[in-house]
């Protein structure tokens, strides 16, 4: 799960924490 961890890290600076917390979800 190494390469989600770069792919959310990217996304928590491209996407809002809203839209971040709803692809957790």
């Amino acid at each position: 799960m190494s390469s989600s961890s770069g792919i959310y890290s990217v996304a928590y600076v491209t996407v809002p924490n809203d839209d971040v917390a709803k692809k957790l979800a």
